[in-house]
């Protein structure tokens, strides 16, 4: 190869890499190549720039097996996690908080944990297999620079509202109102660790890879979609679904580590906001002519006045 050519090549993975270094994909050394050609440097092309974006966000593979698996095991996480909500807020409806949250919390967990093994399998299974990057801790760093402002944005809203206005997300404020030790740690858990690491792995690893090769924007919106509609919140759905597209690009871009680490920045920042949010101070509550500074965890059930004398 001569002077002033870039080596392009061909990774038996599928993905087409430019330079010496390993594959983005899976890390193989450039000498395992299945083809190698020269690239003048000077050129400058629209088909050429398309090439160079070719390791990011377009896949070289003809098609991806095991989607109609891949969609099975995304319908089931959706069930499941519809379920597990629904049961937490219905042990919580009464506001009679016991053992019971601790106990639906570590299910949940398990759950978590279930939904993780059976992704495994469904991967290897079928042969989808999540980009991972050579460099994690790279790939850790580029999603967690990525997904600060937006993590800093929410933060500071939920600070600044004291929590109202449905700025707390409602397992966070469950988990604050039963205020044992136990279940705050089982809650960070689920929330920060299990949840950004498995639902990651369904919705970007499994979905958006199995539908990346008919097109990057459909990946993009089948994954989003599926990832909002898991958490069963209709007001929240245009902001779960601008989520979904970033962390499915973030995953396309850099792999599935990237979009691990941002998902739980962000799931992170909501938690402790959130749990900052409502122990800080209940607030003043005024009534007939009295001002009445309620303790942290208080909160507003009625704004009816109180009856006159």
């Amino acid at each position: 190869m001569g002077a002033g050519a870039t080596a392009m090549w061909r990774c038996p993975c599928g993905y087409l890499n430019l330079g010496d270094a390993g594959c983005v994909a899976c890390g193989e050394e450039s000498a395992a190549a299945l083809t190698t050609s020269s690239v003048p440097s000077d050129a400058n092309t629209k088909e050429l720039a398309e090439v160079f974006r070719a390791p990011l966000v377009t896949p070289i593979t003809a098609r991806s097996p095991g989607r109609v698996a891949v969609l099975t095991i995304a319908t089931i996480a959706i069930g499941a996690n519809v379920g597990m909500r629904r049961g937490i807020d219905g042990l919580t409806a009464g506001r009679s908080l016991d053992s019971r949250l601790a106990i639906a919390l570590v299910m949940s967990l398990l759950y978590y944990v279930g939904l993780w093994v059976g992704a495994t399998v469904v991967a290897d299974w079928r042969g989808v297999h999540p980009v991972r990057a050579q460099r994690r801790a790279q790939a850790v760093w580029r999603g967690v620079r990525r997904m600060l402002p937006l993590a800093v944005l929410v933060g500071l809203g939920t600070i600044a509202t004291r929590g109202t206005a449905g700025t707390v997300d409602p397992l966070v404020a469950t988990i604050v109102r039963d205020g044992r030790p136990m279940v705050a740690v089982l809650g960070f858990a689920l929330v920060v660790v299990a949840a950004p690491v498995v639902e990651e792995l369904v919705f970007r690893g499994l979905v958006a890879q199995a539908f990346r090769s008919t097109s990057v924007n459909a990946a993009l919106f089948l994954s989003a979609s599926l990832f909002a509609a898991a958490h069963l919140s209709l007001p929240r759905l245009p902001v779960l679904l601008v989520m979904g597209v970033v962390l499915g690009r973030l995953y396309l871009a850099h792999g599935l580590a990237a979009s691990i680490a941002a998902h739980a920045l962000l799931n992170g920042t909501i938690f402790v906001t959130g749990f900052l949010a409502l122990t800080s101070g209940g607030g003043i509550v005024h009534g007939a002519g009295v001002g009445v500074r309620l303790p942290p965890g208080w909160e507003r059930v009625s704004s009816e006045s109180a009856p006159s004398a």
